[in-house]
């Protein structure tokens, strides 16, 4: 009996490791799309990508900071998020040059 919860333990684990490798992946994917859209200067699709690829991975740091420049480069509204917040996610998250640039912006 003990094997088996162990076997089931095992695989389980595996299947959850695999699949935020998966969104990793996929975050980073969105992520490259979102800064080829930042070099065309399509900002509102710069936004989406980088919001596609929080939501692959909500803990993808680079991904706030992106879509927080976005944000700011647009100079338009975004309903429910903010360049003030995606940094300040991005800083707890562990983001240096969000760090860097928190401290530098108009954000209190």
């Amino acid at each position: 009996m003990k094997n088996i919860v162990f076997l089931f333990v095992f695989v389980f684990a595996g299947l959850s490791l695999f699949s935020q490798n998966i969104d990793r992946n996929t975050a980073e994917q969105y992520l490259k799309r979102g800064e080829y859209m930042m070099e065309k200067s399509n900002y509102v699709d710069a936004i989406s990508n980088f919001t596609l690829a929080i939501e692959s991975d909500v803990t993808y740091a680079e991904a706030y900071r992106k879509r927080a420049i976005a944000i700011k480069m647009s100079e338009t509204e975004q309903e429910g998020i903010s360049y003030c917040e995606d940094l300040k996610k991005a800083v707890s998250l562990g983001s240096e040059k969000a760090k860097k640039e928190l401290k530098e912006s108009i954000c209190n």
